[in-house]
């Protein structure tokens, strides 16, 4: 199954493995998701329990955060980093 978070296509692995990782941002172009864990999440095969990607800050700069197309996997640090303030609690 196939996890679709704005213009970015993850399988179930890619995304569980990043999120297991502590990678549990997504930065795209000018755009930050989370990944985020919901229990009551309802799969195709009746299983519950599930990954999925809500933007939770979009950045309005000059230069945008990546390359258009491209995506990358972040932590809290490396998101703050990008952003240029801190946004997020770091460990």
């Amino acid at each position: 199954m196939d996890i679709k978070i704005g213009n970015i296509q993850l399988t179930e692995k890619e995304a569980e493995t990043a999120y297991y990782s502590g990678k549990r941002y997504i930065v795209a172009y000018r755009r930050v998701y989370a990944l985020e864990w919901c229990a009551n999440y309802i799969n195709k095969d009746g299983s519950r329990g599930g990954l999925y990607g809500r933007e939770m800050y979009y950045h309005e700069g000059q230069l945008p955060l990546m390359k258009r197309g491209r995506f990358m996997f972040a932590d809290n640090k490396t998101v703050n980093r990008l952003i240029g303030y801190k946004l997020l609690k770091e460990d």
